[in-house]
């Protein structure tokens, strides 16, 4: 189940967001709420309040005359309860 998370997202925004307890994953698409919950509890020890997730679209690839698609990936935005904290961050 690990395995379904690609990388934490770094960004201006997300790191803003990481100051009110707010973290952002990249996750497989199929990954849900509950097990995004879950794995976060259980390995990082912490407790998980609220998180939103979405779904970024795949966008068009060419390579010659041939059109394929990129990966889509479905994000993730974690919510911590004040006080704790992810050390990796």
């Amino acid at each position: 189940m690990i395995d379904m998370f690609k990388y934490p997202l770094f960004t201006d925004k997300t790191n803003k967001l990481l100051q009110i307890n707010k973290y952002t994953f990249l996750t497989d698409v199929k990954f849900t709420k509950t097990m995004a919950i879950n794995i976060i509890e259980d390995i990082f020890s912490v407790k998980v309040v609220s998180i939103n997730t979405s779904i970024l679209s795949s966008k068009k690839r060419r390579l010659g005359k041939f059109l394929g698609f990129k990966n889509s990936f479905k994000r993730i935005l974690i919510t911590l309860s004040s006080g704790q904290f992810i050390p990796f961050f």
